[in-house]
């Protein structure tokens, strides 16, 4: 079970963004696999039940295949969402190259930055307040330092209220 930082680790070292880009885009597909209020994938599962995959067409019908039976677990999947989740920054920036790359729903965008700080512009299209992390370095940094076990626990979170209606 991985959680996708390998990628990140990859793309910091690298500068190669198709190491970004995938990781985003991994970010960005995993939690339609989680039922939600906003994501209703499972007639009788609960806020949080994952399946095993997104049937894109009806021709399956109602037989629930890939769902993961009530009040039952599949560890994997909910493992490999979890730790995507926690251990890849919501909002990725190097400033010095104007990059930002963003894993979790919101919208960003760079406002302003210098040799000392940078500033985003963050939106929430969702339903749901989010606490988002930020990870900003640059690609010297980058290039030159690990990330080492944990470093998400590091990262500042920025609150970013729901904009989006009600499911």
């Amino acid at each position: 079970m991985l959680s996708g930082d390998f990628l990140l680790k990859l793309y910091r070292r690298t500068g190669d963004r198709r190491y970004l880009e995938l990781d985003r885009d991994m970010a960005h597909n995993i939690v339609q696999y989680v039922n939600t209020e906003g994501n209703h994938i499972q007639s009788d599962g609960g806020f949080g039940y994952v399946t095993e995959r997104v049937n894109i067409g009806d021709w399956e019908g109602e037989s629930g295949i890939g769902n993961i039976p009530r009040d039952d677990s599949n560890i994997a999947w909910e493992n490999t969402t979890l730790f995507h989740t926690t251990e890849n920054p919501g909002i990725y920036v190097q400033p010095g190259k104007g990059e930002i790359t963003v894993f979790d729903h919101v919208t960003a965008k760079i406002a302003s930055s210098d040799a000392s700080s940078v500033t985003l512009e963050i939106s929430n299209p969702t339903y749901r307040d989010g606490d988002i992390s930020v990870l900003a370095e640059t690609s010297g940094y980058a290039q030159k330092n690990s990330l080492g076990w944990n470093a998400f626990y590091t990262w500042p979170k920025v609150h970013v209220p729901a904009e989006g209606p009600s499911p």
